[in-house]
């Protein structure tokens, strides 16, 4: 069969009123609707498909409404006849029946009815037969269109209403009056959803070849002609309207003329062939995807048109040149993503919204006209501009310019901000090519997003008034020397959960002055590597976390009065950096209130070796000078301690630190104790004895003794010892003056050789753990200790315990002592508060100072298995024990 071009040819025919040929018909109740007759009122075909619109042939069924509709068959043709608003009768046709090849099936314009005539004004939804591809063996399946009835399918057919071929047929069809298309009426998709034995509706082919008006049309429905093989179009003047998606991939198409005022619907054209239109009459709006991913290569827009759709140019590979009229002031979302071949864009009117992504991936432009636009959008000109001459942004009247807007644009620009710019979004202004005017000026109260000019080259930076800037905003400006402040503006945080990345990090940023009201989040200048000056204005009381690390060339920083706190890591890593020499107007305490870290790895840092050895270690010290009574002094602040495989490095919450005289941090050099977890030191100002012991600034408190001291004589005005004062040394021997009252928790804990401690009367307090796993074999309290805590005596060997008659001890806690198998014990009849088990082990004789009331002549004896004070047992082995009542 000879190739037959599959087209569709939309006449429409103006002819004058006074050419027309009117009918002239009997009964005026069915007289000619007349080329006025308008079916946007009238039309009372307009219904949606059947819910049983899935049963292939049964869509008719349920939907004539008796009275209303009749079923007219004339010359092998289907048509449905109704009743209008105005009383007239009218026909839609519904269906074709049979066709043979090449068949030419012709519509009238009247078909006779009752007594009289009535126009053919409508062709109804689907109404052609389907030729339904069978995929499982190739060949196509005839479906019956719509029938009123299904005893009217030939008994040819198979019991499911389909009819076999191995081609479908090729067929045309004419209409001889003015008709209106209905919605799906030529379309050729899957109407059916899915498969009836085994055949699947999904781009049906019908095998129509041409379609021919010779009145015109009045109307379009949607989705009218949808994969249908139409290549030309023409929508003429009288045509009302157009439904969406009505030549939606129409893969024959080639070329459309659009004389009608009608509004270009969204979908129209898309995945079409389309690759010519011409626009000579007045639409006003064109609809989104309306010629998305076609072959298009040119288009001008008429000033009629007000709107544009979202993606109208979606894809529009071929697509060279576009003329936008005065209608548009806005270009929507992604209008003409990925048109790689976009060069020549005109547009007439004023511009004043570019949408997101409206030219991504798409074209490469040498300009644009921002004069008017105040919003830019997401990525909306990404890539675009590229070449080699230089780019007028002028963005004077630009409110927001959304994230990445001009990324990855490579031309050099002239860069023109507005006075009333409110927000630039992530990387938006990335532009790595040569900016005329480097010089920025951001307004007040505008918000720099994340990377705003990440890596743009760019000179100096002015920030109004209350601006906001966010992380890496400025990173890598290479050429970036200088930045200002306005007042109450913003470094925001730049700590992420792989640290800080920094605002100015990798600029060229050589010097900053930070204002007083400046709000300068943590880790905003972390990285600026070039950077060698920081003058702090009075009035500032802190500084971030990592707000200044890495900074490796800063070498002069000028510190507020006052200054209370210094966050974790805030210059570390400033490797040039010595404060040494700087005097602080703030206090000791002040100093203490900094991180312990806020200076590591600066020149201010001084180490000293601690231990030798496997034990070798080191202890580091901040040095500074403070104001201490109008002069300045020199001190030392322990920052940190780092033993062998960092047995000696400080545990969280690095609160163990302490400041004194610089002029004696050299004989700290062993006065760390060997294989602590962790050394407490409360905050506080410290002095040294010269038994080697570190005490605080009154003297009162023990506070630290060198580990390879053996013998301590305390002096005798300490009233305390503090926890872990003396842990792990290696003392043998340790005499503790009457003026002690409290001995902290684990003050002489893990002292492996201490063997001897000698107590003067004053002790009161003997904490938990006081003297665990030391050597002690005999251990005499004085009569005035009231407190023993937790396993505070639990010796390496056991110990002969000696408590005096006159012990006013009240409190013994769980295995507070550890008494030598064998030995005795007296309990003062005061002891009323113990833990469980407080003379732990084995002894032969109980000396008690009192009979308390739940003592019986049974607790006397032997056989009782249980020893209680107030309800608690006191030892763990009373079996054989003898008790002696006083």
């Amino acid at each position: 069969m000879e190739d037959i071009m599959k087209a569709i040819h939309i006449f429409a025919v103006l002819i004058p009123a006074i050419l027309i040929c009117l009918l002239i018909m009997p009964d005026v109740s069915f007289a000619d609707p007349g080329d006025n007759y308008d079916l946007a009122e009238n039309d009372p075909f307009t219904r949606p498909l059947p819910e049983n619109a899935n049963d292939y042939r049964f869509v008719l069924r349920g939907d004539i409404i008796p009275g209303q509709v009749d079923f007219v068959i004339f010359d092998g043709l289907s048509y449905w006849v109704e009743m209008d608003s105005n009383g007239r009768y009218v026909a839609q046709l519904v269906n074709i029946g049979v066709v043979t090849e090449g068949q030419i099936v012709t519509v009238p314009e009247y078909i006779p009815y009752e007594d009289g005539q009535c126009q053919v004004v409508s062709v109804g939804k689907c109404f052609q037969p389907f030729n339904v591809r069978n995929y499982p063996d190739g060949s196509y399946m005839y479906h019956v269109g719509i029938c009123a009835n299904p005893v009217d399918v030939p008994d040819s057919w198979d019991e499911r209403g389909y009819q076999h071929f191995t081609e479908p047929v090729h067929y045309s069809i004419v209409f001889k009056g003015c008709v209106k298309v209905q919605d799906l009426a030529f379309s050729e998709f899957d109407l059916f959803n899915g498969g009836i034995n085994a055949a699947y509706c999904f781009y049906t082919k019908s095998g129509i070849t041409s379609i021919t008006f010779e009145k015109g049309v009045s109307s379009i429905g949607a989705w009218a002609f949808a994969y249908s093989c139409i290549d030309n179009v023409s929508i003429p003047e009288p045509i009302v309207s157009v439904g969406h998606g009505a030549f939606f991939r129409t893969l024959d198409l080639n070329s459309v003329l659009w004389d009608s005022d009608a509004d270009i619907p969204e979908y129209a054209f898309t995945e079409s062939s389309l690759s010519e239109i011409t626009i000579n009459g007045n639409p006003k709006n064109i609809g989104e995807y309306a010629f998305s991913k076609t072959n298009l290569s040119a288009i001008d827009i008429p000033d009629s048109v007000t709107s544009i759709g979202e993606h109208t140019f979606h894809f529009c590979g071929e697509l060279v040149s576009v003329s936008i009229g005065t209608g548009i002031t806005i270009i929507p979302t992604a209008c003409f993503h990925s048109c790689v071949k976009l060069t020549n864009l005109s547009v007439a009117g004023m511009i004043k919204e570019v949408g997101s992504t409206a030219f991504y991936m798409g074209p490469s432009l040498d300009s644009f006209d921002f004069s008017k636009v105040e919003t830019i959008g997401y990525l909306a000109f990404a890539g675009v501009f590229t070449g080699d001459d230089i780019v007028i942004l002028d963005l004077s009247n630009v409110r927001r310019i959304e994230d990445r807007a001009f990324n990855d644009c490579t031309a050099p620009v002239d860069l023109i901000l507005s006075s009333n710019l409110e927000y630039v979004g992530a990387y938006a202004l990335v532009i790595s090519s040569e900016i005329v005017n480097g010089d920025v000026f951001i307004p007040a109260g505008c918000t720099l997003a994340e990377g705003a000019f990440c890596g743009s080259n760019i000179t100096s930076v002015s920030l109004g008034d209350g601006c906001t800037v966010g992380k890496k905003a400025f990173n890598e400006c290479t050429i970036l020397e200088s930045v200002s402040f306005g007042e109450n503006c913003i470094l925001e945080s730049t700590l992420t959960s792989n640290g800080a990345v920094g605002i100015f990090a990798g600029s060229g940023l050589r010097s900053v002055v930070i204002p007083r009201t400046l709000g300068i989040g943590e880790g905003a200048f972390f990285g600026c590597g070039s950077l060698e000056t920081v003058i702090f204005e009075n009035g500032r009381t802190e500084i971030g976390r990592e707000c200044f690390r890495g900074c490796i060339n800063l070498v002069n920083v000028t510190f507020p009065d006052g200054l209370e706190s210094i966050g974790a890591s805030a210059f570390e890593g400033c490797v040039r950096l010595d404060i040494s020499e700087t005097s602080f107007g703030c206090t000791a305490d002040d100093v203490l209130s900094w991180s312990y870290d806020a200076f590591r790895g600066t020149a201010s840092i001084v180490e000293y070796r601690m231990f030798e050895g496997d034990l070798e270690g080191t202890v580091s010290f901040l040095k500074l000078k403070l104001i201490i009574d109008g002069t300045p002094q020199s001190c030392s602040f322990m920052v940190d301690i780092v033993g062998a495989n960092n047995s000696m490095q400080l545990e969280e919450p690095y609160a163990y630190r302490y400041v004194m005289p610089d002029d004696i941090a050299g004989i700290y050099d062993y006065a760390m104790g060997k294989q602590w977890p962790a050394c407490v030191f409360p905050n506080g100002l410290y002095r040294t004895a010269d038994d080697g012991g570190m005490y605080d600034s009154s003297g009162f408190t023990l506070i630290k003794v060198p580990y390879n001291q053996t013998n301590l004589n305390i002096p005798d005005n300490v009233t305390e010892i503090a926890p872990q004062a003396c842990r792990s040394a290696w003392l043998t021997l340790v005499h503790i003056p009457s003026s002690v009252i409290t001995i902290g928790d684990e003050a002489f804990f893990y002292c492996n050789s201490l063997s001897v401690v000698e107590f003067e009367e004053g002790v009161e307090y003997i904490g938990d753990r006081a003297f665990s796993y030391t050597s002690l074999t005999e251990v005499s309290l004085p009569s005035s200790v009231r407190y023993v805590g937790d396993v505070a005596f639990k010796t390496i060997q056991g110990s002969v315990v000696n408590i005096p008659c006159d012990s006013k001890l009240v409190h013994a806690g769980l295995f507070a002592f550890n008494v030598i198998e064998g030995g005795s014990v007296f309990i003062p009849a005061g002891l009323t508060e113990t833990g469980d088990l407080p003379f732990k082990y084995s002894m032969s004789e109980v000396y008690l100072g009192g009979v308390p009331s739940l003592y019986t002549t049974d607790f006397l004896r032997s056989t009782i298995q249980e020893v209680l004070v107030n309800g608690q047992w006191i030892m763990a082995h009373p079996i054989g024990v003898t008790f002696y009542l006083p």
